[in-house]
C-alpha cells in the first residue's frame, strides 16, 4: 500500500514535489519536503546543480533498456518511484539509497569505469604504505620511489574547489573513486563530477607514463 503523499512542509498547502535530505558523516541530520514553488524560493534546486545531475544520469538512462519494470520499484517510507529518483536527482528519504543501491551503483560504473573499487585495489595500483615512526634520513632514502603514495596532480585537477582539492595529493586513484562514491550517496553531485574529473586525469597522466 503506497504511502500518503506528504505536504510542503513551507506553505503546507501544495504536494511535496522536492525531497532533500542532509547527510553529515554518512548519517541523517534533517529533511526536507517541498513543492516546486518553495524549493525554487529556498533555493534548494539550482541550475547548475540541476545540469551536473543531468550529466551523471544521462548515461543511466541508456543503459536500462527494461525501464519500465525498474522504474516501478517503489521505496516503502516515502513511497518514491525510481523513476521519480531519476527525473529529480533527490532521494526522498534515507532508505532510498539501500532501495535503489544496484542502479546508484551501476551509475557510478559508468562515471569513473570500475566495477571493482569498494574495498579494494585496483590491479596495478600501489599499495598504501603503513604508518610508519620517523627514521633517518639514510634509511628513508633506501626506500623505492614506488613505496611512496603521493600522487603529483596534473594542471586539469587546479580547478577544484578547496573543499575537494585536499583530498587528492595524498590518496591513491581506489581511494578517490571510493570518496566519489560516498559524494553520489551525500547527493553532493557537484562535487563528485569535478573528483570524477579529476580520477579521470589521473589515470590518464598513469597510463601516459606507463
Amino acid at each position: 500500500m503506497a504511502s500518503q503523499q506528504k505536504m510542503c512542509e513551507s506553505c503546507q498547502e501544495n504536494p511535496a514535489t522536492v525531497h532533500e535530505t542532509v547527510m553529515e558523516n554518512n548519517l541523517v541530520t534533517r529533511e526536507k519536503h517541498l513543492c516546486d514553488q518553495c524549493a525554487a524560493k529556498q533555493g534548494v534546486i539550482g541550475k547548475h546543480q540541476t545540469s551536473l545531475v543531468a550529466e551523471l544520469l544521462g548515461s543511466l538512462k541508456e543503459k536500462q533498456k527494461g525501464g519500465a519494470k525498474e522504474a516501478e520499484i517503489r521505496c516503502p517510507d516515502c513511497g518514491i518511484l525510481y523513476s521519480e529518483f531519476r527525473a529529480k536527482a533527490r532521494f526522498g528519504c534515507s532508505r532510498d539509497y539501500d532501495v535503489f543501491r544496484k542502479h546508484v551503483l551501476a551509475l557510478l560504473e559508468k562515471i569513473h569505469g570500475s566495477t571493482d573499487h569498494v574495498g579494494k585495489r585496483p590491479k596495478g595500483a600501489p599499495k598504501a604504505p603503513p604508518k610508519e615512526v620517523e627514521k633517518p634520513a639514510e634509511k628513508a632514502a633506501e626506500k623505492p620511489a614506488k613505496a611512496q603514495l603521493a600522487v603529483k596532480l596534473p594542471p586539469a585537477v587546479k580547478h577544484l574547489t578547496k573543499d575537494t582539492q585536499p583530498m587528492l595529493p595524498t590518496k591513491s586513484v581506489a581511494d578517490l573513486e571510493r570518496e566519489l562514491e560516498k559524494l553520489v550517496k551525500a547527493e553532493d553531485f557537484e562535487k563528485a563530477a569535478k573528483l570524477r574529473d579529476a580520477i579521470r586525469d589521473l589515470k590518464g597522466k598513469k597510463e601516459t607514463k606507463e
